[in-house]
């Protein structure tokens, strides 16, 4: 059983693929964050969420929106979970028109690190791409150094 690397072209598609993966999340979580209500929360639970390989922690957050009514929202997760125990005062940023969605302000931070690793490993494999498309294919270079101009054109 003969097992060949996937191509390059693969790897540079894959890596454009997490840029735009993690570019979009990002997007999502500056707007939001930056459309949203800054406040300190106060986290009363802890919860174990399953990811799929492992788990990690969520917490139940209450805070006080800019009406004075209390709410609770979850946050953290599987992405970047945000650490505390119960009681601990934490910074959170909340939707003003849907108070229980609420994110960490350095949720953003975490994922535009993602995307700028996958950019620099497509601008590190876009060069090697570029030079294999470049390379003439092995049976044009028999035709080159034979002295024809061009290979024969074979018609049915």
């Amino acid at each position: 059983m003969n097992r060949s690397a996937p191509p390059l072209g693969g790897y540079l598609l894959l890596a454009l693929f997490f840029v735009g993966l993690f570019g979009l999340q990002w997007l999502y979580y500056a707007i939001f964050i930056s459309n949203g209500v800054r406040t300190q929360g106060v986290i009363v639970n802890t919860h174990v969420v399953d990811c799929g390989k492992g788990k990690s922690d969520a917490v139940s957050v209450r805070f006080t929106d800019r009406g004075g009514q209390v709410h609770t929202g979850i946050e953290g997760g599987c992405p970047q979970p945000l650490h505390g125990s119960p009681g601990d005062s934490v910074t959170i940023v909340y939707d003003p028109n849907n108070p229980s969605n609420i994110a960490s302000p350095d949720d953003s931070q975490y994922l535009l690190r993602w995307t700028i690793f996958s950019g620099l490993i497509a601008l590190l494999l876009l060069p090697f791409w570029i030079r294999k498309r470049m390379r003439k294919p092995k049976h044009l270079e028999a035709w080159s150094l034979s002295g024809f101009k061009e290979p024969p054109l074979f018609h049915d």
